[in-house]
């Protein structure tokens, strides 16, 4: 393998601190999160107030034409 030069084994360096301080801040993040998430659970909510997500899918509901027909076959 070829040797690094001095301003790539710079780079490295410089890169290896980023990394070791955005993981850091995510473990700060984490714990932040977490106590957040406790205070959610105390507090309860109701069944019919929804969180966000894809809402149920809607019973069909026979339209005015269908019932009309229907008349017509009991006639």
């Amino acid at each position: 393998m070829e040797t690094m030069g001095g301003e790539e084994l710079a780079m490295r360096v410089q890169l290896a601190e980023l990394q070791r301080r955005y993981k850091e801040k995510q473990r700060e993040l984490a714990k932040l999160q977490r106590k957040h998430d406790h205070q959610k659970d105390e507090t309860s909510r109701s069944p019919a107030r929804r969180g966000p997500g894809r809402p149920r899918k809607r019973k069909s509901t026979p339209g005015p034409a269908a019932v009309e027909s229907s008349k017509r076959l009991r006639s």
